[in-house]
Order: C-alpha cells, then sequence, then structure tokens
C-alpha cells in the first residue's frame, strides 16, 4: 500500500535498522506493481463490462485510499508518541 512509504520513512527518521524498514522498503515496489495489475487485469475490464456502474470500482478505490490514509495517520501519530515518550 501507499502507506508503506510513510512507515518507512517514519521508520528512516526515528533511526530503525535497515532490518527493521526492509519489509516495506522490499514491498513498495511489489505493491505498486500488484496495484497496476489490479487496474490492467481487474477493474479496467470490469469498467468495460459494467460500464453503468464502473463509478462504483471508483469509489471503492477512494473508499480504500481513505482508510489507507487514516491507518497512516495512526500509525505516525504512535511512532510519534512513541518517540516522545
Amino acid at each position: 500500500p501507499a502507506a508503506f512509504n510513510n512507515y518507512l520513512q517514519a521508520g528512516n527518521r526515528l533511526g530503525l535498522s535497515e532490518l527493521s524498514t526492509g519489509y516495506w522498503d522490499l514491498h513498495i515496489k511489489e505493491d505498486e506493481r500488484h496495484g497496476q495489475w489490479m487496474l490492467d487485469e481487474v477493474a479496467f475490464p470490469l469498467a468495460d463490462k459494467y460500464g453503468d456502474s464502473a463509478w462504483e470500482i471508483v469509489w471503492g478505490y477512494d473508499q480504500q485510499k481513505l482508510i489507507s490514509s487514516r491507518v497512516s495517520q495512526s500509525v505516525a501519530q504512535s511512532l510519534q508518541e512513541t518517540n516522545n515518550a
């Protein structure tokens, strides 16, 4: 997810080791590749097939983006609180 970039940056700012942040670093590119596959092989074909309902696909992506944003904010806040403790 896009949040991994934020997690990686936060981990780097906190001075976490490469071992601690390695998962995020490794999966950022893979998640981007999977996201592109999802668009090309799933979302676009569904939008073509069900044109009148294609807005629901966009709405679903928008909802996922909102959820991811809220999670990222929560994680960043927790990391900040931990760093300040």
